[in-house]
Order: C-alpha cells, then sequence, then structure tokens
C-alpha cells in the first residue's frame, strides 16, 4: 500500500474477515494495526495469539510487535514479560533483547538496564539489531523517561562501540546518542 498504513490496515482487516481461521491473516491484521495507532487492539489480539498460534514460535518479530503495542500502552510490565518470554523462545536473537532494555528503561530499572546494555553491546550484529544502534535507541528511551545521567552514559557507551570501527550502526540513531 505504498506506506498508506490507513489502507494496509484496512486490507488486513479484510483479508481477515475473508479468512478468519487463518493465523496468518489474524497476525497480518494485529501487526497492522500499530502504525494506524490502534495498540489495544494489535495488544490484545497478539497476546491472545501468543499461546495459541505457532506464529509466536516461528519469529521474534512477533513478540517485537506485541512488545511495541505494549510499550506505547504504557503497560511496561507487561512489555517486559513479553519481552523476557521472547528470551527464552529465541535466545540467539537480539531483537527481544533490545524489546527488554526498552521495557528496563521505560520501567526505570536503570541499574539492571545499563548492566544488560554493556553485554548486549558485546554481541554481533543480527539481521535486525545492531546492538550499538539498539543502545543509542534506548539512551534515548531512558532520557524521555527523566533518566538522564543513564541516558547520557549508554549514548557515550554505543557512540564509543561504533567509532571503533568494528560496527556500522545507523547514523540517525547514533546522532541521537550524541
Amino acid at each position: 500500500n505504498r506506506s498508506d498504513f490507513n489502507a494496509a490496515y484496512l486490507a488486513a482487516q479484510r483479508l481477515h474477515d475473508i479468512a478468519p481461521r487463518s493465523e496468518v491473516a489474524r497476525y497480518v491484521a494485529a501487526r497492522s494495526a500499530i502504525p494506524v495507532n490502534r495498540m489495544r487492539e494489535a495488544a490484545d489480539s497478539l497476546e491472545a495469539m501468543e499461546n495459541r498460534s505457532s506464529i509466536a514460535g516461528r519469529d521474534a518479530r512477533f513478540y517485537d510487535d506485541l512488545t511495541l503495542a505494549l510499550h506505547r500502552l504504557e503497560a511496561h510490565e507487561r512489555e517486559l514479560a513479553a519481552a523476557r518470554r521472547a528470551i527464552e523462545r529465541f535466545p540467539q536473537r537480539n531483537l527481544p533483547l533490545f524489546d527488554e532494555l526498552r521495557a528496563l528503561a521505560a520501567l526505570g530499572r536503570t541499574a539492571e538496564c545499563v548492566r544488560r546494555a554493556e553485554s548486549f553491546l558485546a554481541l554481533p550484529a543480527d539481521g535486525h539489531v545492531d546492538p550499538p544502534v539498539g543502545v543509542a535507541t534506548v539512551a534515548v528511551e531512558l532520557l524521555w523517561h527523566g533518566h538522564e545521567a543513564e541516558a547520557r552514559q549508554l549514548g557515550r557507551r554505543a557512540l564509543a562501540v561504533w567509532r571503533s570501527g568494528t560496527r556500522r550502526g545507523g547514523s540517525i540513531a547514533m546522532a541521537n546518542a550524541a
């Protein structure tokens, strides 16, 4: 739909109407609710799917969608719990670790967030998250939640790793960290 999120949402809803028993149609419908700011709809649907659908067990992006919807609803304890379930299911993926850091930052659990971020920075990039970019994003999250000192600390660490030349983080995230 060429970035027309409303059209994508309507098309996904229609797909779900046509194939109401399809797990894929249900997931596409839930996922399409996020860009049109229907977070409650997305979170409720994704949480309902988690234990009944095989989709949750196939890809860490399912949990990224779920945690993002919960994050935007400010349901940070549920967000953290979902991120940790994803870490158990996908221990080799960076995305659930990033989702956990974002939840910890929003909850104000700064010591734990900083400690986990340091471990995260030591990991290699995977197909979804390069750790310095993820930590730079978490630094901004800490700042938004009023934790300036920890935000600066993580921002500096993300920049240091990025500048070391061993990583190719996104320039926008690094500009935010700076």
